[in-house]
């Protein structure tokens, strides 16, 4: 699969929505460097040299309620999943650059479920994770349970 097949899948899915993007270097400060919304709720994609390394979304739906609610944890919202968020090997962002010896990703981020659009995040996480492996295979690296 190449970069740009998937950059258009993902665009078909993810256009519409209000976004931003930063990059993190393994020296930074994650809390300083994130501009993802507090009181978002949505879907972030991390890229290592123009790969997409791992999907995941803030914002569940739990307890049969209608609408996802917002992260309080780790200071709320897409800024907060992303900051102090873990990935499925139990590691957040800064320790799996370290221990995978990656200089910098670009974190991508959209809100799903706000007052324009109300767009599960783990749905739209779902179609992206799905699209991925049609294309693929397999999982983004970060995606999958241990190290590859």
């Amino acid at each position: 699969m190449t970069y740009n097949k998937f950059t258009k899948i993902m665009f078909k899915h993810l256009g519409k929505y209000k976004y931003g993007e930063y990059t993190l270097n393994v020296s930074d400060s994650h809390s300083k460097k994130c501009n993802a919304p507090r009181d978002g709720r949505g879907v972030y994609l991390v890229y290592h040299n123009n790969d997409l390394i791992y999907i995941s979304s803030s914002g569940r739906v739990t307890n049969n309620e209608l609408e996802p609610k917002i992260r309080v944890a780790d200071g709320g919202g897409l800024w907060g999943r992303l900051t102090g968020g873990k990935l499925p090997n139990g590691e957040r962002i800064h320790k799996r650059l370290e221990s995978d010896k990656i200089d910098s990703v670009l974190i991508k981020w959209f809100v799903t479920y706000d007052e324009t659009f109300q767009d599960k995040p783990e749905d739209v996480r779902n179609i992206l994770k799905t699209e991925y492996l049609k294309l693929k295979g397999e999982l983004p690296v970060w995606n999958r349970k241990s190290k590859s």
